[in-house]
């Protein structure tokens, strides 16, 4: 958005829990955020729709995060059971812990890339200290001042940064502490994430290698004096043998989801713009009332009780569709990946069948006596779980002697 907050874009709108900060690469045309539930540093692309890549992942309490420009470098902070400022280069290669003693809740962060400094202030300590970049030199700025300091930023000789307690935006002397003055003090406001812009803060470095693109999804510049690049992709792709253009990953975990007539994609685990794939479009009467994934491959099995009713399979890479059981008494079904069987529910006699996809032929696994609503295979435990009115059961399957009822073979 503009600063008069005109001309708003979403950039990412999907794979966000708890988003803390972020900062913007205006030179690489990235922005690098931190989010506190998934536990990560990302980074998106302000040129590409959709690309977004865990940078680094697994950080136990993530919280600010700045730049340094002119040396390639992300710092973030992590106020989890061991907390650090950590610092790491852009491609998310080379990271280290710049400062790990006498730290509790390293929460706001600033670089002066004039002098070559990491400024951060301790909301549990109530102290702004500073370090060198090369993790020497460190000082205490102001001790038991600031009373809650969330989100910081640095200008020519100023520290500016958020107080929760005090609900203000307050500064001073970045060298000795001194000149703390009030900036910011409103009635019924409560300022967390800031920032400076100003004509002076237009950020210069060395060339971008990233330059027109090249990535389909995100491009991440190597560490200095490196003018090469690596192409990143979101967790749901992969990079294809060029290592610039990301292709859909085999490995990828998808939520598959369904209208009346209608199957779709979606990866909500995955950071970027939220879309969906539609897969398939099946012929008018339909009711798609249960639908399977396959973990082996890419078939998809449904239940369509439209016109006379079936359960199909469905292969989402080549785009073909089989009949597998046709009648009117099909409820909810499940896979079996070990056995490639089909598991369903026969809604009329409130019976659980199983159907091998291999040789055709039809088992009776139990009956009820009441109403059966849903089944779920578990082939870690070789169990299937029935639901059904005021009862749950588990079905060992080693256990039961099986009974055809149908073959089809």
């Amino acid at each position: 958005a503009g600063l008069d907050g005109s001309g708003t874009t979403e950039l990412v709108t999907n794979g966000l829990d708890m988003p803390e900060d972020l900062v913007v690469d205006e030179i690489n045309r990235n922005i690098y955020f931190t989010d506190s539930v998934r536990k990560h540093l990302a980074v998106c692309s302000l040129e590409s729709e959709g690309g977004c890549s865990v940078l680094i992942s697994d950080i136990e309490q993530p919280r600010a995060v700045a730049i340094h420009h002119k040396k390639r470098l992300v710092m973030f902070t992590d106020w989890g059971s061991k907390p650090a400022i950590v610092q790491v280069a852009m491609d998310g290669t080379n990271r280290k812990d710049l400062v790990t003693d006498d730290l509790i809740w390293p929460n706001g962060l600033a670089v002066d890339e004039v002098d070559d400094r990491v400024y951060w202030s301790d909301a549990k300590k109530d102290t702004v200290e500073s370090i060198h970049m090369d993790g020497s030199d460190r000082r205490v700025i102001l001790d038991m001042v600031a009373k809650h300091p969330f989100s910081m930023a640095v200008f020519e000789d100023s520290l500016y940064w958020s107080d929760w307690e005090m609900q203000e935006i307050v500064s001073c002397n970045k060298f000795t502490g001194k000149n703390f003055q009030t900036l910011v003090k409103e009635a019924g406001i409560r300022p967390m994430g800031i920032t400076i812009a100003h004509p002076l803060l237009s950020h210069s470095g060395p060339p971008s290698p990233c330059q027109g693109s090249p990535c389909s999804h995100v491009c991440l510049p190597h560490p200095l004096p490196s003018t090469g690049y690596t192409c990143a992709c979101p967790a749901h792709l992969s990079l294809d043998s060029t290592g610039k253009l990301c292709k859909s990953s085999p490995q990828a975990s998808t939520l598959l989801l369904s209208t009346s007539a209608q199957v779709f994609s979606l990866h909500p685990q995955s950071i970027g713009k939220t879309n969906n794939e539609l897969l398939a479009v099946l012929p008018s009467p339909s009711l798609i009332t249960s639908m399977e994934g396959n973990v082996v491959d890419s078939m998809v099995y449904m239940v369509n009780r439209g016109k006379n009713g079936t359960i199909v399979s469905f292969d989402r890479e080549i785009d073909e569709r089989m009949e597998i059981l046709t009648g009117d008494q099909f409820g909810s079904i499940s896979y079996d990946p070990l056995s490639n069987n089909l598991f369903w529910v026969d809604i009329h006699k409130m019976d659980v069948m199983v159907h091998s996809l291999s040789s055709g032929a039809n088992l009776e696994v139990m009956t009820s006596t009441s109403s059966i609503l849903s089944i779920l295979f578990v082939p870690e435990k070789n169990r299937l779980l029935v639901a059904e009115e005021g009862k749950f059961t588990v079905v060992r399957l080693g256990d039961f002697v099986p009974k055809v009822v149908l073959s089809t073979s």
